[in-house]
Formats: structure tokens, sequence, C-alpha cells
């Protein structure tokens, strides 16, 4: 699955959060939109290496039992 397909199938439930992530261009612009968006807790993110080059990084969301996943490569 593609970053935009990806943004996509978020934007049904989270439509703002898709917008705005669709104009990240790389993790660090959309940790930078995250760590002003009231809905995400930074404090409690963690990145998981899947291998040397893949990472995911999971923010909580703070009002919900759920995470926001971004993965890298």
């Amino acid at each position: 699955m593609t970053y935009q397909e990806s943004v996509n199938e978020l934007r049904a439930s989270f439509p703002e959060l898709a917008t705005a992530l669709s104009r990240c261009t790389n993790l660090d612009r959309a940790i930078q939109y995250l760590a002003k968006n009231e809905m995400f807790s930074l404090s409690k993110m963690d990145v998981i290496a899947q291998d040397e080059f893949t990472h995911d990084v999971l923010v909580p969301f703070t009002e919900r039992a759920d995470y926001l996943v971004l993965g890298s490569t």
C-alpha cells in the first residue's frame, strides 16, 4: 500500500488528519504536525525497527485506545 493509499483510507474516519498528513513529505514533518495536535500523545510514541531499513512509528491517540502508525523506509 502506498502512502497516498493509506492517507485516503484514513480520510474516511479522520478527514482533517488525512488532509494534513497528505501534505507531509517526510516523517519529520508528520511528527511536527502531530506534536501540535492535541489528539496525540507524542511523549508515549514508540519506534519499532522491522529491519535495518524499515521502522514503524506508533503514536497513541490521547482520548482513544488506538494508535496512528507511520511506516518509514
